[in-house]
């Protein structure tokens, strides 16, 4: 265990944010998947939209992946998406996506995938750093005992980083 320097930062608390079905209106993005899985090509259509914030917020390093089961041996994407092939993934890299208040950002991705038997419809990993902006109302309060400074607080650095934020495909429809 290290030392820490005077004036060194100290991250202190971190906390994990488990949002149920009814809670995605207060997600910055709303993430859809359709897929088409036959027997040598699997079609998959992404809608990622930025939804309209009250104020305005940076995703940065916005980054999509889905993981292709079935032996891919050929991929198509539009826009273009980075392919590994040991681990059976595409990725998409978006950059920083600005939301403002009033405006969508709309991004539409169309990927084929030739395979060598039908493959099962997966998760889309969803992941973007946000600065100085949290999800959740949670906040940090300076602690006084008898006006006395019991821990010296520095303003908050406050990030959100998320990197289990998954679109879940929908059960097929039962005929």
């Amino acid at each position: 265990m290290s030392a820490l320097s005077v004036g060194s930062t100290v991250p202190f608390l971190r906390y994990k944010l488990n949002m149920g079905a009814g809670s995605a209106s207060q997600l910055p993005v709303s993430v859809k998947t359709a897929w088409k899985c036959e027997p040598t090509l699997t079609s998959l259509i992404i809608q990622f939209r930025a939804v309209a914030a009250t104020k305005p917020m940076l995703l940065k390093n916005t980054v999509l992946e889905v993981t292709i089961s079935g032996g891919v041996s050929g991929v198509q994407c539009k826009p273009d998406a980075q392919w590994d092939q040991t681990a059976q993934t595409a990725r998409w890299h978006l950059g920083d996506v600005a939301i403002q208040p009033g405006q969508e950002h709309n991004v539409r991705i169309l990927a084929r995938f030739v395979v060598q038997t039908a493959s099962t419809p997966s998760p889309l990993s969803v992941a973007f750093t946000v600065d100085g902006q949290l999800l959740s109302k949670t906040g940090v309060e300076l602690a006084t005992e008898a006006d006395e400074r019991v821990i010296d607080l520095r303003p908050a650095e406050m990030k959100l980083t998320t990197s289990k934020y998954f679109a879940v495909p929908a059960p097929p429809a039962q005929s």
